[in-house]
C-alpha cells in the first residue's frame, strides 16, 4: 500500500518498487526483476488517473569487486579451494536461477591476473567479464566507469548493483559523476578487508 502525498506518488512508488525490500537479500532483489514504469515520471508531466503498469527488466547487471570482496584481502594471491567452493555454489545457483543476469569482476588493478586466478579456482566461466577501471583506458573512479559502460550497454542503473569494500568506490557511485542527484546503480559496501 502506498500513501499518495501529491502528484508525484507515481514517482514515489515507482522509487520505492525498485528498492530492495526489508529483509530481501541482494540475491532475492536480483530475482525479481526491476519494476518499469509504463509512463513517464516527469515532474512536468500530467498526473497520472492510473496507477502506471510495470514491465519487468529482465537484464540484469552485478559488478562484483575482486580484492577483498571475492578473495579476501588485497593482492593477487589464489583463491582458496574452500573459498572456491563457496563461490562457486552461489554464482552457479545465481547462473541458474537467473540467466539473463550478467556477472562481471570490475578491479582496479590489471584484469588478466584477475582473469587467471579465476581460471585456476575454476570460476572463469561463470562471469560475463573481467574488468578494469585502469586497463585499456584509465577511469578516474569505478562510479565514472560504470556510468560509460551502462550507457553503452543501454542499460539503467537501476538494474545493475555493485559490491565493493572501497569506500571510495562505493562514494563514486552514489555521487553520480555525471552530476545527476541519483547514484549511478545500486551498492551493497561490504566491511574492508572482508574476510567472508
Amino acid at each position: 500500500p502506498f500513501v499518495e502525498l501529491n502528484n508525484g506518488a507515481a514517482r514515489t512508488r515507482a522509487r520505492i518498487a525498485a528498492q530492495p525490500r526489508a529483509m530481501e537479500s541482494w540475491g532475492q532483489y536480483l530475482a525479481r526483476g526491476v519494476e518499469r514504469p509504463a509512463a513517464p515520471l516527469d515532474a512536468r508531466s500530467a498526473p497520472l488517473l492510473e496507477p502506471p503498469t510495470p514491465q519487468i527488466l529482465e537484464e540484469k547487471l552485478l559488478f562484483l569487486d575482486y580484492d577483498s570482496t571475492l578473495n579476501p584481502g588485497q593482492g593477487n594471491a589464489p583463491l582458496t579451494e574452500e573459498r572456491s567452493a563457496m563461490l562457486g555454489g552461489y554464482l552457479r545457483r545465481w547462473r541458474e536461477d537467473l540467466p539473463k543476469l550478467k556477472l562481471y569482476v570490475l578491479t582496479v588493478s590489471n584484469p588478466s591476473v584477475k582473469r587467471r586466478r579465476l581460471v585456476e579456482a575454476g570460476l572463469i566461466e561463470l562471469f560475463d567479464d573481467v574488468l578494469s577501471t585502469t586497463m585499456p583506458e584509465l577511469y578516474d573512479s569505478k562510479g565514472e566507469y560504470l556510468v560509460r559502460f551502462l550507457d553503452n550497454a543501454g542499460v539503467p542503473g537501476r538494474a545493475a548493483l555493485h559490491a565493493d569494500d572501497s569506500y571510495h568506490a562505493i562514494e563514486s557511485i552514489l555521487n553520480n559523476p555525471t552530476g545527476l542527484k541519483h547514484p549511478v546503480c545500486h551498492t551493497l559496501r561490504l566491511p574492508y578487508g572482508s574476510r567472508g
